[in-house]
């Protein structure tokens, strides 16, 4: 790291100048006159993220924008110029495209044409546009075709009404259910087919009767141009009428399913389990068996079905036995219809389509993404179609051939491996943190050393399935699946592939060397409890979280707490509920676990004395409960980094300096235009610049509804006041911090 030494130790690398300026540009102009120990975040008197705040406004077709949001959309801008150019050359080679030979280098352009091809379809505005509404025409009729129905009928033929409703779920349309593929609670190294109430997010709930009646027109509209067979405007809006009232209905069994559904309560319980014979007497009508067999591999015999919400089955099977199979042929092409309009360009679906990205009446979100950033999510994450494809089903999208030529030039071996070096760092910090515990009894730190030891660092991207690295790994991850030049197709192409791979995924051994949940270049860090495992992904290692160049402290402020937080999800009021296999098991014995809800019940009290605005003004309380795991997480980040940081300084002052034997303040210089503040003020104000954020008053109270993390305010505010370090660097008046655990 190069230093000014005539500034005695300022850093001038374009590492620190950048990151200098985004921290500035980040807090109140005002800084120097407030009290961090009392407004730390911005409430009241702005601090930290005032500035932020003021210069960051909510992009079109996004409902808030955080700072890992930001980053994300320029991890998503540099893979959209990467995507419009050439295949690397020159000066855009990086180290992957450096270190193949003549034969993979022609596997890897091979690679690069499938995502150019993707990309530069769903760029052609005025191809799609063409086409209008046609491709959507052909699929229902396609649809209708395989689900016949007699005039008159009242008798559903279960095998074409399962066929059809298959044809909708290999996409990944819900129904009547939802339907995925996890690892076996009872067997890691297994997969089960999971089954559970579906969850509609086209129509948000308590959407107002002026709103739906737009959407009753707009959709209206596009089901008398699409529908398999003549309709006049009249019919078409009664059909659109019924079934919104049946989806509705459908919803609420749902909703009032999962809120009995004991896993959905508390995740930490084994989930239910059902043999084919089980679940098809559980919900005769919606015919499990056929579509089982339509949708497993050939050859699959199930020994154990996970079923989530089985009264919502038995209930919305009863009303499937109730219902006319004209009902249920419309009630399947209206699905289709409202999840597959997105993907037309017309006259007919745009007002249903701004409808859906606006959401005005909802206060939601804000405008149209604009077009590169649509294609580039599609692509990497999957259409919207797969996104609630469930924790197998995720990644397989066209995320981890995008990731390689991103790792190429954005990310290296180097940054790599200090983040594992960190990590390898923060959980030996963690485990002596543990073991000075008194309140935990002997026998259960052994256990809780045990797993924290176990806990698998993942890195940044797989080298398994796929390898990202090697082009021939992701050919073969990638084969069958092809682009033509309809953006219609290639979205059904696109989610078929995420299904398919989901479900080929039963009859084969787990690979506990795969990503699950989520490819490299998402912006997430996360704790996968059933693998007892964390995921520091490239997305996350990126500016202004992350730089190899940044100081030390820094480095553990930022990146740092945000490793040590995933660890701490182990033994948070969830994860704690996890042995070091990841099986639920009640492992604690009964002291200990009296002692630790002593303790988290602060936190609940603590945190639920943060509040937000709703649109009206009224103060609305964070439910302490709620977000208890990732409370306890930040506040144990926090402290462990810190200690973390200061343990990698004093081995390296040991060691004589830097790992190279110069002088050890090259790990902590200062930084140009910060250098009031002290090494370990910046620690903190670099953790609380990782949460800034901006959101509008209606998103606040959606998110404080179902986020699982608190709102910013109690993020920076609850953990910092937590922190015996923070209260000591800033020189508070109170020393003593307000909850402790780990």
């Amino acid at each position: 790291m190069a230093l000014n030494a005539s500034t005695g130790g300022l850093c001038t690398t374009p590492e620190c100048i950048r990151i200098a300026s985004h921290m500035l540009w980040s807090m109140a102009p005002n800084y120097t006159e407030i009290d961090p120990c009392t407004d730390f975040d911005k409430s009241g008197l702005p601090d930290v993220c005032a500035g932020w705040d003021a210069h960051t406004q909510v992009p079109a077709g996004l409902n808030s924008i955080e700072v890992i949001v930001e980053q994300d959309q320029q991890i998503t801008w540099d893979v959209s110029q990467m995507l419009e150019g050439p295949y690397p050359s020159g000066s855009n080679i990086g180290w992957v495209t450096e270190s193949l030979s003549k034969e993979q280098a022609e596997v890897d352009k091979e690679n690069w044409a499938l995502l150019q091809k993707a990309y530069n379809t769903c760029m052609n505005m005025t191809a799609t546009a063409a086409l209008d509404v046609k491709p959507l025409q052909a699929f229902l009729e396609d649809l209708a075709k395989s689900f016949p129905v007699e005039s008159g009928s009242q008798k559903t033929d279960l095998d074409a009404f399962a066929k059809a409703v298959v044809k909708l779920q290999q996409f990944n349309i819900q129904t009547f259910f939802s339907a995925t593929v996890n690892l076996d609670d009872l067997d890691k190294t297994k997969y089960v087919p999971v089954f559970g109430p579906p969850k509609f997010t086209d129509i948000p709930a308590g959407t107002d009767q002026a709103t739906l009646k737009l959407l009753t027109a707009y959709a209206a509209a596009i089901l008398q141009a699409v529908y398999p067979g003549n309709l006049t405007l009249d019919a078409a809006t009664e059909k659109v009428t019924q079934m919104l009232e049946f989806q509705t209905t459908i919803d609420g069994m749902a909703k009032l399913g999962l809120a009995s559904d004991p896993v959905s309560l508390d995740p930490t319980k084994l989930v239910p389990r059902a043999s084919q014979e089980e679940i098809n007497a559980t919900a005769p009508a919606l015919n499990f068996p056929a579509i089982f067999e339509l949708m497993a591999p050939k050859g699959y015999k199930p020994e154990n079905i996970t079923l989530l919400g089985q009264d919502y089955m038995k209930n919305v099977s009863a009303l499937v036995a109730g219902t006319p199979p004209a009902a249920l042929k419309d009630y399947l092409i209206w699905r289709a219809t409202l999840s597959l309009a997105e993907f037309t360009i017309s006259d007919l679906t745009k007002p249903l389509n701004d409808y859906r990205t606006t959401i005005k009446a909802q206060g939601l979100q804000y405008g149209e993404a604009a077009q590169w950033r649509t294609c580039v999510k599609n692509m990497e994450s999957g259409p919207s179609l797969v996104n609630s494809l469930g924790p197998i089903g995720t990644p397989h999208t066209l995320g981890f051939a995008i990731s390689r030529f991103f790792i190429d030039r954005y990310y290296s071996p180097e940054a790599r491996k200090q983040t594992d070096e960190m990590a390898t760092n923060i959980q030996e910090t963690l485990g002596e943190r543990m073991l000075q515990k008194d309140w935990v009894a002997n026998k259960t730190k052994t256990a809780i050393k045990d797993k924290l030891d176990k806990i698998v660092h993942k890195i940044g991207f797989p080298e398994s399935d796929p390898n990202v690295l090697d082009p021939a790994s992701l050919r073969d991850y990638y084969a069958g699946l092809e682009f033509t030049d309809s953006y219609f197709a290639n979205t059904l192409a696109l989610a078929g592939f995420g299904v398919n791979k989901t479900w080929a995924q039963l009859g084969r051994p787990a690979n506990p060397k795969a990503f699950v949940l989520a490819t490299p270049m998402m912006v997430n860090a996360f704790y996968q409890a059933n693998y007892n495992e964390i995921n520091i992904l490239t997305g996350w290692q990126q500016f202004p979280i992350y730089d190899k160049g940044f100081p030390s402290y820094l480095i553990y402020g930022g990146m740092g707490v945000v490793v040590a937080h995933e660890f701490i999800h182990g033994f948070d009021s969830q994860g704690r509920k996890f042995n070091a296999e990841g099986e639920k098991a009640d492992w604690w014995d009964n002291a200990t676990v009296a002692e630790f809800t002593k303790r988290t019940d602060c936190f609940v009290e603590q945190y639920e004395k943060f509040t937000i605005a709703a649109p009206n003004g009224t103060q609305l309380h964070v439910n302490g409960a709620k977000t208890l795991p990732e409370n306890i997480a930040d506040s144990g980040g926090v402290a462990t980094s810190f200690e973390a940081w200061k343990r990698s300084m004093q081995k390296k002052a040991k060691r004589g300096g830097t790992s190279s034997g110069g002088d050890c303040r090259q790990q902590n210089p200062k930084l140009p235009g910060l250098e009031k503040f002290t090494d370990e003020q910046l620690f903190f104000i670099k953790w609380g610049q990782t949460w800034c954020d901006n959101r509008s008053p209606e998103f606040a109270v959606t998110a404080l509804e179902t986020d699982a993390h608190s709102p910013k305010n109690g993020r920076i505010k609850g953990s910092t006041a937590n922190s015996a370090e923070f209260l000591k660097a800033f020189n508070c008046p109170n020393k003593k911090p307000t909850c402790e655990l780990w």
